[in-house]
């Protein structure tokens, strides 16, 4: 009864394992994208979408996301990844302050909050005012995947503006760009040693310079921050859910498996001896 049990238990540890993993919401689509919505997260190609909206009568809201291609085309998903709360917490603050100082027919924010909608690699915004008028979605072309610091990181760099501020982020030259959900890779080009910002979050990060494997990579704010030598250097980065993800649905499937062959083992009748049989004769 004992192996029976075990096994009943590592069933269910496994189908609760495939439940969980299949669950995850930071890595599906926020529902079926509006036209406008899969525009602006195509047009954004992997970096963040600033979604506004100001409805007649009712209270405004703001929330930036990231972009992605889904199997049915490009999509809106979660802003940050799972366990980046400081970025999670950061995007939410400038979401309120580019809520508070867009102007739409400007189609800009505040100076400030444009550096730092920069800063986290919003390349476009998707504002709207009414369901059934059309949205307008504005391309930023300042936004890109890496950044050169010209400053120091400030004391108060969970406010994503007074980060900006203090950094004095500028373009640096860049290619071969790889964008994956909240990850990713690019080669950076400088003539002269540099720290470089990057768009996704430090928490949980899995960094690679040049192939070799960064065990603590700096922080600005919540972003990832870099010391670069000159020349051409490749980065990567990876997300550590990301890389245990891969293993769950097999290590589960595994146990599935496992789990099934040694509860039908445990229902196969046991064969007893007869002890009515007579015993062979002896010589």
């Amino acid at each position: 009864m004992s192996a029976r049990i075990a096994s009943l238990l590592l069933l269910a540890a496994s189908a609760t394992a495939l439940v969980l993993r299949a669950g995850g919401a930071a890595d599906k689509p926020l529902g079926r994208p509006t036209r406008a919505a899969a525009q602006a997260a195509e047009r954004a190609f992997g970096r963040r979408v600033l979604v506004i909206n100001r409805p007649d009568g009712k209270p405004p809201s703001a929330s930036v996301h990231e972009s992605h291609k889904a199997p049915e085309g490009w999509a809106l998903y979660e802003g940050a990844p799972p366990g980046a709360d400081g970025l999670r917490g950061a995007l939410a603050a400038l979401a309120a302050r580019a809520l508070e100082t867009f102007d739409e027919n400007r189609r800009k924010a505040s100076p400030e909050v444009e550096a730092a909608l920069d800063l986290f690699a919003v390349k476009t915004v998707l504002f709207q005012r009414r369901p059934e008028e059309a949205a307008l979605v504005v391309d930023r072309p300042e936004a890109e995947p890496v950044l050169r610091v010209g400053g120091d990181v400030p004391p108060d760099a969970a406010d994503p503006v007074a980060l900006a501020r203090a950094l004095r982020a500028e373009e640096t030259p860049h290619r071969d760009w790889d964008d994956d959900l909240f990850c990713g890779g690019i080669v950076v080009e400088s003539e002269t040693p540099g720290r470089f910002v990057f768009p996704y979050a430090a928490e949980g990060a899995l960094v690679t310079v040049a192939g070799a494997p960064v065990a603590t990579p700096g922080r600005a704010g919540p972003l990832l921050l870099l010391d670069l030598p000159a020349g051409r250097t490749r980065v990567d980065v990876a997300r550590r859910e990301r890389a245990w993800s891969d293993v769950v649905p097999v290590a589960a499937m595994a146990g599935l498996m496992g789990g099934l062959i040694w509860f039908l083992l445990t229902l196969r009748p046991k064969v007893e001896p007869d002890d009515a049989a007579p015993s062979p004769p002896n010589n």
